[in-house]
């Protein structure tokens, strides 16, 4: 990775961290609030786990 790719990779994450600061409104079943991050994460390991049977959404 060539040095103006790196810093604007870690100027990307820098941003992304800010996500872990910021809570969502709706509770989860347990009462507590996740945080952006956390929802984020969720749902990336979701389209991870899906795209193989959904290919034709890739496009």
């Amino acid at each position: 990775m060539s040095v103006p790719n790196l810093s604007s990779f870690l100027t990307a994450l820098c941003e992304l961290e800010k996500f872990k600061f910021v809570d969502r409104t709706m509770p989860l079943g347990n009462g507590r609030h996740e945080n952006d991050a956390e929802h984020s994460w969720n749902l990336a390991m979701w389209a991870f786990l899906l795209a193989p049977e959904y290919p034709q959404l890739d496009a």
